[in-house]
């Protein structure tokens, strides 16, 4: 590998680096937020938004993460918080939209690098 591309890699992987660090702290800052069960609809939109935000860093060249992770994490996040009675009917009916969202978002990705041939299984 010649310096101009070995820089080059170094650059890309410090600017991942940074910015999953970056997105990784607000999505465990809404996180926070989503903890009482007295979350609002904007603190849950929050966490949705922070957790897509993950996943498009992963999608980078370089990345080393998954997004297919990210998905799976939240897909697990949103199935307990929609079955958790505590939490208002409203919030609940969200997740369940999110969840059908996320596991929409999961196969298109899978159909993309399976081309077609690979079933997530949800």
């Amino acid at each position: 590998m010649d310096p101009v591309e070995r820089g080059h890699r170094i650059r890309m992987l410090d600017e991942f680096r940074r910015d999953f660090e970056q997105a990784n702290t607000r999505l465990t800052v809404c996180g926070f937020a989503l903890r009482n069960s007295d979350a609002t609809q904007a603190q849950f939109s929050s966490f949705i938004q922070a957790a897509l935000d993950v996943k498009a860093v992963c999608e980078r060249p370089y990345a080393l993460h998954n997004p297919l992770d990210v998905l799976f994490w939240l897909k697990q996040k949103l199935e307990d918080f929609s079955q958790q009675s505590e939490r208002p009917e409203v919030i609940r009916a969200s997740c369940r939209r999110e969840l059908r969202l996320t596991e929409e978002l999961i196969q298109n990705i899978c159909d993309e690098v399976g081309e077609g041939k690979v079933v997530a299984l949800l």
